[in-house]
């Protein structure tokens, strides 16, 4: 029984990361005729996954306006640096400080966009058990 239990959530893994809803995935574990205890089990864990998976895309769309922000940055200190350096004038500005902030900043956005759901903890749900009478 523990074996057919493993391949159920497997499947409802799959189910999860194919992008398929809640009530899909629900409808799909009524239909395996399991008993009320087993079926709240599978909920809970499916539950948790959907909750990862929505966080895992807000933290990629983090990273994505990270790297555009770091990008926008560096683009800023290049030209301010560039622009100083080829003027006449007596001064010259080399703007390491934006520079260096737009790479990290950068670096820091695709790490952020290249986060998995392995890499989200788990223990870190948003929504406990019981509190909003889902099961």
């Amino acid at each position: 029984m523990r074996s057919e239990l493993s391949t159920i959530l497997s499947q409802c893994q799959d189910l999860v990361l194919d992008g398929k809803e809640y009530i899909d995935i629900r409808q799909f574990i009524e239909e395996q005729k399991l008993s009320d205890d087993e079926q709240k089990m599978l909920l809970y864990e499916v539950d948790g996954l959907l909750v990862g998976v929505e966080h895992v895309k807000q933290v990629r769309n983090e990273g994505i306006m990270q790297m555009l922000m770091g990008g926008l940055v560096l683009i800023i200190g290049i030209v301010i640096s560039f622009l100083s350096l080829s003027n006449n004038s007596s001064k010259k500005y080399i703007l390491i400080g934006l520079v260096g902030f737009g790479l990290a900043t950068i670096s820091y956005g695709y790490k952020n966009y290249n986060c998995q759901l392995e890499d989200i903890d788990k223990g870190d749900r948003k929504f406990k058990k019981g509190k909003f009478g889902r099961f």
